[in-house]
């Protein structure tokens, strides 16, 4: 941050009533992240800030235990006209961890300091991910399940008029399974 000197006498009779005053400027203010959970593992992040810097940084970071965080996301920003001016942007965390993903904004101006945000928690659960094909199925439906957790699953069969088609229960066994299941 850039620092400043007001230097004023207090007495222009005397030349030892001087008053030396420093403060500090904040080059970067009013840092915001938000983040929400979209779709089943895709988070979305927009951010802005505000700064009379000529250079700044964002960096995007995430962690799995709000401890040590990794950058996902990084942008240079140019700001010419000396005076202050807001930057924001928007990206898709494709990559969020099931689980506690904690994010954060960090903007380091051109003398290499850097602010922070506030951290932001968001629990993605780990549940199992379901998929069912062809649709509309003649003769087999196939019915995917990915979860990382071995356990055992029913998949019901209902026809359009809500009549039960079939229940059947099968093990999976962690990663992924596929079900074959008859429906004519």
């Amino acid at each position: 941050a850039a620092t400043s000197n007001n230097v004023a006498a207090a007495n222009k009779t005397s030349t030892s009533d001087i008053a030396l005053n420093s403060f500090i400027v904040v080059a970067i203010q009013n840092l915001e992240l938000h983040a929400v959970l979209k779709d089943k593992n895709k988070v979305a992040l927009s951010y802005s800030f505000d700064t009379d810097e000529p250079s700044n940084i964002a960096v995007i970071e995430r962690s799995a235990d709000g401890i040590n965080f990794n950058a996902i996301y990084s942008k240079t920003y140019r700001n010419n006209t000396g005076m202050m001016q807001s930057f924001s942007d928007a990206i898709t965390d494709a990559a969020a961890f099931k689980g506690n993903n904690y994010y954060r904004l960090a903007a380091t101006n051109a003398d290499g300091s850097t602010q922070y945000s506030r951290v932001i928690l968001l629990n993605r659960k780990a549940g199992p991910e379901i998929n069912i094909f062809p649709n509309p199925a003649v003769n087999t439906i196939n019915v995917e399940i990915a979860h990382e957790n071995p356990g055992r699953f029913t998949a019901i069969l209902h026809n359009s008029l809500g009549q039960l088609i079939m229940e059947k229960e099968f093990q999976v066994n962690g990663d992924s399974h596929l079900e074959k299941l008859p429906v004519s």
